[in-house]
């Protein structure tokens, strides 16, 4: 036993100078490779991150203009309506008030035409009775002819 604990030593000496010169190249790594490798990483990952912040901004305000100019759009097409509404309503407002004015020429039109034809039927009545009163005095004249009475003013 005495021997392999000799060995074992010896083996632990053999191993010192490759475990020293391990240590060193891992220190050296991580000098020359490990350190830069992550600063690289880093910049590398700000430089994302930096891209996703800059994008996200750049959707919150394209979001914002677009909501901005839904809120427009609307305002808009409200205005829009309005304007339609009120145009609605003064077409309306002129189809009654030339309703009103076609109804009142056309109430005129009936009352002169009932005046005139009034007229024409008093002048027409007037006419019919002097006619009926020479026919009357005529025939009157005639009857009295016939029969040999003369009355004074009619007749021949």
């Amino acid at each position: 036993m005495d021997t392999l604990l000799r060995q074992l030593g010896q083996l632990f000496l053999d191993a010192v100078p490759t475990v020293i010169i391990f240590v060193l190249l891992h220190l050296y790594l991580r000098h020359t490779l490990y350190h830069p490798l992550k600063r690289t990483l880093a910049a590398r990952r700000e430089r994302t991150e930096g891209q996703f912040e800059i994008a996200r901004r750049t959707i919150a305000r394209a979001e914002e203009r677009l909501s901005e100019y839904e809120h427009q759009l609307r305002q808009a097409r409200g205005e829009m309506y309005r304007i339609i509404e009120s145009r609605r309503k003064a077409a309306l407002e002129e189809r009654n008030r030339l309703l009103a004015a076609a109804r009142a020429s056309a109430d005129q039109a009936r009352q002169d035409g009932e005046a005139r034809l009034a007229a024409e039927m008093a002048t027409a009545k007037r006419q019919l009775e002097q006619s009926a009163q020479e026919m009357a005095r005529v025939i009157t004249g005639a009857v009295l002819r016939e029969a040999g009475v003369s009355q004074p003013g009619v007749g021949a």
